[in-house]
């Protein structure tokens, strides 16, 4: 006797699969982005964020005033 299996998968299932795998992929991206930011901030290469370093600048100007 040969067995056949009655799997089914229908669009509903592809949809949820293509969803579960662009979402696994946008969450690696954002992990990325974070962990890369905290190395970089870590390392000294780019430090505080370009609000402070526009506040820098501007302190500086008026010191020279």
């Amino acid at each position: 006797m040969i067995w056949t299996p009655l799997a089914y998968l229908d669009p509903g299932s592809g949809s949820l699969f293509l969803q579960l795998l662009l979402g696994g992929i946008a969450g690696v991206a954002v992990l990325g982005k974070l962990l890369w930011q905290r190395i970089v901030s870590a390392l000294g290469i780019r430090s505080g964020s370009p609000q402070t370093n526009a506040a820098s600048l501007q302190k500086t100007d008026r010191e020279q005033e």
